[in-house]
């Protein structure tokens, strides 16, 4: 008796094709403050979807690029925005946007960078 190939894909645990669907956030950013100076990492996002999805990441609508400030890291499916150090310039809505051939989805939150980061041992030379 001779097996059908997706019979025995199952069978060694081989995981079929999935069918076509839009892009999907499992985790959705977050709203967050942070002093000025301090690096962030916004949220890790497993978009799913198939095919998989095309990402890009947002700061106030316009498109974010790598630079030596701005790292877009991507793990397989997971996609982290990481801002080395932030100024108050970097203040606003950043949004993540997935998308492929059958639809998209977009996760977005604010951010606030506070007043420059200071340490204790300025504020008491300063008193």
């Amino acid at each position: 008796l001779k097996l059908k190939p997706t019979v025995r894909r199952r069978a060694l645990g081989v995981a079929l094709p999935s069918a076509p669907r839009s892009p999907v956030f499992l985790r959705l950013l977050q709203d967050c403050s942070v002093s000025e100076g301090q690096s962030i990492s916004l949220q890790r996002f497993w978009p799913t979807g198939e095919p998989p999805p095309l990402v890009m990441w947002l700061h106030n609508g316009q498109e974010v690029s790598e630079s030596e400030d701005f790292h877009l890291l991507r793990e397989e499916n997971r996609h982290t925005l990481l801002i080395q150090e932030v100024f108050p310039e970097d203040t606003g809505t950043y949004s993540c946007r997935a998308w492929n051939q059958y639809g998209e989805d977009r996760t977005q939150a604010r951010l606030t960078v506070e007043g420059e980061l200071r340490s204790p041992v300025d504020e008491a030379a300063e008193t």
